[in-house]
């Protein structure tokens, strides 16, 4: 498959990003478990990190050129 991205610049975060409904469940279920556990667990998701992320939306190769030839772009 292809990377959905070629260049950072690409990247556009939707301005309704934190209450898009997908966006909105996952933090009032963090709200819900916070109100119910409060510091008594830790309430952790599944998140990617940066470096995982890009490999997957510029592709492997592309990222680690991009990363040495442009530290700041990535």
């Amino acid at each position: 498959s292809e990377p959905i991205w070629s260049e950072p610049e690409d990247i556009k975060i939707p301005s309704d990003f934190l209450t898009h409904p997908d966006t909105k469940c996952v933090l009032d279920a963090i709200k819900i478990l916070r109100k119910e556990f409060g510091d008594e667990v830790a309430i952790v998701g599944k998140t990617m990190g940066p470096w995982s992320l890009g490999y997957h939306c510029f592709g492997v190769e592309k990222f680690l050129l991009m990363s040495y030839d442009d530290p700041g772009k990535t």
